[in-house]
């Protein structure tokens, strides 16, 4: 349990308590958790490099790989680029700091030792390997993101491959909306033509083999349903800890594409593998595994999820960035 002091004249007041107990998160669970809304996952670029910033101690990262699976218009890989890019950051900064002089001569000279940092930088900067199963964006849309937010073309790698717990074939299912929510992968499933692809599956293992990925610091995963699948292929990488952490997509679709994967069974499998699964909030983690679990928990709420490995320096600089617990009942 924490709580925060502050202090005005002689005045002690005392704000909102925070209680971290099984039955604390339960409890505000029940109230509805607003705290694990869907759009929380805008936020976690921002703590994963965060979290590697201080594991490293400094801001120069060296070679970080992240894998966006499931990366669609490529908003989440760009957050990732610019949370973990020393390159983009002095930019930014350099930025601010001339804004008001661009004009001079000394704001020229700025803006032109910023450029040759990022050249004599731009090796510190990650590697991202985006996703995506729709050939349409990965042939349209995503091509366009390093030019759009800045970064080397070289360090973007787009697949247009389908991630699943098998290598393989599988139909995919086309959406107009292209970009948006789009139709997803439907194995065993006889489709007309004119509504389906047919398209190669891979196993992450099988994927982080073929591209030399040692290790990744982050895997995100959201594949409209399919996020078990994707886990259960990521089993070979995950017992080796070749990941430093990872996120995926929790809501009702699991449900509707599977029968077997709940999201407790997700819980336990990561458990086994050595890894720590929480609710992912905007200023909350809420921990799942082991006797943390609560049976509502269960129930299809769309929200994100983060797994780090346990116990380990990563997830405790993870877990600095967020709260103790919910307000305490009552």
């Amino acid at each position: 349990m924490a709580s925060a002091m502050f202090v005005i004249g002689s005045l002690a007041i005392e704000h909102a308590r925070e209680c971290s107990d099984d039955e604390s998160w339960l409890a505000y669970w029940r109230t509805g958790g607003s705290d694990f809304a869907p759009a929380a996952a805008q936020r976690y670029p921002a703590y994963v490099g965060r979290a590697l910033m201080l594991l490293q101690g400094n801001a120069h990262f060296g070679k970080r790989v992240i894998v966006d699976i499931g990366a669609n218009k490529g908003v989440m890989s760009a957050g990732f680029f610019e949370s973990m890019c020393p390159a983009k950051m002095r930019r930014w900064d350099s930025a601010v700091r001339t804004n008001s002089e661009l004009a001079t001569s000394i704001g020229r000279a700025a803006v032109r030792f910023t450029e040759q940092h990022d050249q004599r930088t731009s090796s510190q900067c990650p590697t991202i390997h985006a996703i995506e199963a729709d050939r349409r964006i990965a042939t349209s849309l995503l091509p366009h993101v390093p030019a759009v937010h800045g970064f080397p073309p070289s360090l973007y790698k787009i697949h247009n491959i389908a991630m699943y717990s098998e290598d393989g074939e599988m139909d995919f299912g086309l959406d107009s909306n292209v970009g948006g929510e789009l139709g997803s992968l439907r194995p065993g499933r006889s489709l007309s033509a004119q509504s389906t692809e047919r398209i190669k599956t891979m196993r992450y293992d099988s994927f982080a083999a073929r591209q030399g990925i040692l290790k990744a610091s982050w895997v995100k995963v959201d594949a409209e349903g399919f996020d078990p699948y994707i886990l259960h292929g990521m089993e070979g990488s995950l017992r080796a800890k070749a990941v430093l952490g990872l996120q995926f997509e929790f809501s009702e679709l699991w449900e509707r594409k599977n029968r077997t994967h709940t999201l407790r069974h997700a819980v336990d499998f990561l458990d086994g593998l050595g890894y720590h699964t929480y609710y992912a909030g905007r200023s909350l983690l809420m921990p799942l595994w082991g006797s943390h679990w609560r049976e509502p928990y269960g129930v299809g709420r769309w929200s994100d999820m983060v797994a780090l490995q346990a116990h380990s320096s990563f997830e405790r600089y993870f877990l600095r960035q967020f709260l103790p617990g919910p307000p305490c009942p009552g």
